[in-house]
């Protein structure tokens, strides 16, 4: 009886001890578990999860996913371990399987079974039917009516300036829509989604305020159809049905014309085809006149003011300072840009499209970001040729860095005397770009509008 009472409280302590013992010792992966469903940014915050036997100290986690053919293996040291944010250009929705392997330490070259998550969308703005009117029945038959939502559809969706955009129109477009006839007096919020042609990367919008939705911030290089999925919601949560649109991003020509050309300022105030003295001591007559006195000149009034002062002084003194400069400015015509998609492991170019100005900004990277370096370094840039100009100077400046940054051929360079140039920047970046004829005698002539270059991260 006595080694009864010692041994079952024994067997008792073993058998609670023993899971406890192994939980310790088992390696296990946690989150994203095997079927869920998670957004990136869950990778970055909450990160991978898993269960390990202490005194194991490093760790490799291996992803693998559709979006890309090869991922590299992560070092980690600890659970959970946080994906950096700027892997987002690899990770796109779809399904992904991970694994984790103990790399030194307690359990080396213990492994996990590959567990499967997905990576999906954090709105659900997949289209509903649209509910049709019930029928009207004789009493006597037993249907039930089709329930009709609580919120309406938005409608009239429009497209400004039009529906079907050339790319390097893209940056102006505009979704306008009305909002939806019932509930009267309701204040409607709205959830957008636009699939874009290629690519799982959908462009989201929610809880907006207004009737209208700007989709792009700078030009896009990813033409196709954009399909839009829109719907309407109150305060409460109540949800509309999803009405469906869409738009074409191409690459045929602007339909908006380019703005005109401003009429040059001219330092030649008596207007005899001369700038010398004369001008000078004209304009030290009508300086500090106004509109309506006897010496106001308007040629002097370079700022349109209808009064002479010293800001019409600067401008003055620049022209005249200038006044050998006879060469015009070059204006910006278009970029001829790669068209990439993945072949197995590596970008392969499958065409080129033309990028026109104005508007005299390009965005790279829309059709993949993973190619956005490839999309720039094969960018040929064309500018208007200058009558009288022997060369062309090109002058970059970033609107992040300032003068100091990186950029081949070089901050400032010339073309060899070609209308065209291609720079590599290997570094998200803002780049604006202005050009400069040069004369046989190396005089510099006026600068061309800035182009501005968006390298997202």
């Amino acid at each position: 009886m006595i080694k009864i009472r010692f041994v079952f409280p024994a067997i008792v302590v073993f058998f609670l001890a023993v899971p406890f013992m192994a939980g310790g010792q088992e390696l296990m992966a946690v989150y994203p578990s095997a079927g869920a469903t998670v957004q990136f940014s869950d990778l970055t915050t909450r990160g991978f999860e898993f269960q390990y036997p202490e005194g194991a100290i490093s760790f490799l986690i291996l992803i693998d996913g559709t979006s890309f053919p090869v991922f590299p293996a992560l070092k980690a040291n600890s659970s959970p371990f946080l994906l950096p944010q700027n892997f987002s250009p690899y990770f796109k929705n779809g399904p992904y399987q991970w694994q984790v392997t103990i790399t030194e330490g307690e359990g080396k070259d213990m492994i996990t079974e590959w567990t499967p998550f997905t990576i999906g969308s954090v709105v659900n703005l997949r289209p509903t039917p649209t509910p049709t009117p019930a029928q009207t029945v004789p009493p006597s038959a037993d249907v039930t009516p089709t329930p009709t939502p609580s919120i309406g559809m938005p409608s009239d969706i429009f497209y400004e300036p039009a529906q079907s955009l050339h790319m390097s129109q893209s940056n102006l477009l505009t979704i306008r829509w009305s909002p939806p006839s019932f509930p009267a007096g309701t204040t409607f919020l709205y959830d957008i989604m636009i699939l874009p042609p290629y690519g799982s990367d959908e462009i989201i919008g929610l809880d907006l305020q207004t009737e209208s939705y700007k989709p792009f911030s700078a030009v896009t290089t990813r033409t196709g159809i954009y399909t839009v999925y829109l719907r309407a919601k109150d305060a409460l949560g109540r949800l509309g049905n999803i009405v469906i649109s869409s738009f074409e991003i191409g690459f045929s020509q602007p339909i908006i014309q380019p703005t005109s050309t401003p009429k040059p300022l001219d330092p030649d105030l008596l207007r005899d085809n001369k700038i010398d003295v004369l001008d000078v001591l004209a304009f030290a007559k009508s300086f500090g006149m106004r509109k309506g006195q006897p010496d106001y000149d308007a040629n002097a009034d370079f700022n349109a003011d209808d009064k002479i002062d010293v800001n019409d002084l600067l401008i003055f003194q620049a022209l005249f300072l200038n006044r050998q400069q006879t060469l015009a400015a070059p204006i910006w015509l278009y970029a001829d840009v790669p068209v990439f998609q993945m072949d197995e492991f590596q970008p392969v170019e499958t065409g080129r499209t033309q990028v026109h100005f104005p508007p005299n900004a390009i965005q790279f990277g829309q059709s993949d970001p993973r190619f956005k370096y490839a999309e720039l370094y094969g960018t040929q840039f064309f500018f208007s040729l200058v009558e009288g100009a022997g060369n062309y100077q090109v002058n970059i400046r970033s609107e992040l860095y300032g003068s100091n940054f990186q950029v081949t051929p070089g901050r400032q360079f010339t073309t060899n005397g070609l209308n065209s140039f291609q720079i590599v920047r290997t570094e998200p970046d803002i780049l604006l770009i202005q050009v400069r004829a040069v004369g046989d005698n190396s005089q510099l002539g006026a600068s061309s509008e800035s182009l501005r270059i968006v390298i997202p991260d």
